[in-house]
């Protein structure tokens, strides 16, 4: 079962330990004051998952080790149940080249409904 958190030292650490897409998560941690940080223990997270505070499922990332155990499933079907019982309508984008993310997201229920084109701004020099 997921426990919503707040930044806190043990989280940080947590995320410092492993890959670069913790700076990621890091970064929207410390700069979007709407997400929710989702983890199965404050102390010792096996895992960490993002909301981002419009039912959308955020990031998610698992230690090496707890890999190929459930543990992305059961916490995607847990949080997807927190936001139907408040009602509304859970969603996740899942960029292309993540090969992963798609046939979790079907175990867990989710259904592909379309493509979604990204548009941000180069800073500096765009061209």
């Amino acid at each position: 079962m997921l426990i919503l958190t707040k930044n806190s030292k043990s989280i940080m650490d947590f995320l410092k330990k492993d890959q670069l897409i913790n700076l990621n998560i890091m970064g929207i941690i410390e700069n979007e004051p709407n997400v929710n940080i989702f983890v199965d223990n404050v102390e010792n997270p096996k895992g960490i998952v993002v909301d981002n505070g419009d039912n959308s499922l955020g990031i998610m990332y698992t230690k090496k080790e707890h890999r190929r155990m459930g543990y992305a499933e059961d916490v995607t079907i847990d949080l997807a149940a927190k936001h139907i019982a408040q009602g509304k309508i859970p969603f996740l984008h899942i960029i292309e080249r993540n090969n992963m993310s798609p046939g979790l997201a079907k175990k867990c229920g989710f259904v592909e409904c379309g493509k979604v084109v990204w548009f941000g701004i180069k800073v500096g020099n765009p061209g």
